[in-house]
């Protein structure tokens, strides 16, 4: 959602959006699934997905380098603060 805004601030009207979650990439047509405190905000994200081009597509953590490398980072922060 936050990747969302950025996009509207930026006025861009083509966006890709590569995602690890299939759920998250499921919840696009199905806000069903979407949390109830999320579901306002998720509600008025894909209203506006309506208006541009989007393409969503799911990609496995292992072929996403850089955001394995900063989950597993952020699990060794946590874990020294533990």
């Amino acid at each position: 959602m936050i990747a969302i805004d950025y996009v509207k601030e930026q006025g861009w009207s083509k966006v890709w959006i590569e995602c690890d979650s299939l759920l998250t990439l499921l919840a696009f047509p199905q806000e069903v699934i979407v949390p109830r405190k999320l579901r306002s905000q998720w509600c008025v994200c894909t209203k506006f997905c309506c208006n541009i081009q989007i393409t969503l597509s799911h990609i496995y953590l292992e072929r996403n380098v850089c955001a394995d490398k900063l989950v597993k980072h952020t699990l060794f922060k946590i874990d020294l603060y533990i």
